[in-house]
C-alpha cells in the first residue's frame, strides 16, 4: 500500500512532491507513487525551479509566499514542503485528505 503523500498537522500540510521541471504549463498532475506529482514551467537552474513551485504553491493554497517553506530536497526532483494556514485546497490534494479535513475544499 503506498503511504499518502500530504500529511496533515494542525494549521499546516506536509507535502512530498516530485517535480518536473521545464514542463509546457504548471499543474498538480496527481499521486505518483509516495509522492505527489508537480509540473512547473520553470527551469532546474539557479534555484529558479524552487521559487517557481513556492509561488504556484502559494497561489494554489491562496497563502503568501512566506507560509509555503521547503523543508527537504531543495536541489533534487524530490522534495518535503510545509503549507501553513491554508486557505483552499486543490480538488488533488483534497481527495488524498480525510473527510472530516475538507472544509477548505472547492475554493
Amino acid at each position: 500500500m503506498a503511504v499518502n503523500p500530504v500529511i496533515q498537522q494542525l494549521d499546516a500540510l506536509v507535502i512530498r512532491l516530485y517535480i518536473q521541471p521545464k514542463a509546457s504549463r504548471d499543474q498538480i498532475i496527481g499521486v505518483h507513487g509516495d509522492e505527489l506529482k508537480v509540473a512547473i514551467t520553470a527551469p532546474p537552474v539557479d534555484g529558479q525551479a524552487n521559487a517557481h513551485l513556492v509561488k504556484f504553491l502559494a497561489k494554489q493554497f491562496k497563502v503568501a509566499k512566506s507560509n509555503v517553506t521547503i523543508e527537504k530536497g531543495e536541489l533534487g526532483r524530490h522534495k518535503q514542503i510545509r503549507i501553513v494556514g491554508p486557505q483552499c485546497i486543490p480538488e488533488t490534494i483534497a481527495a488524498l485528505l480525510s473527510p472530516s479535513s475538507l472544509k477548505l475544499q472547492g475554493c
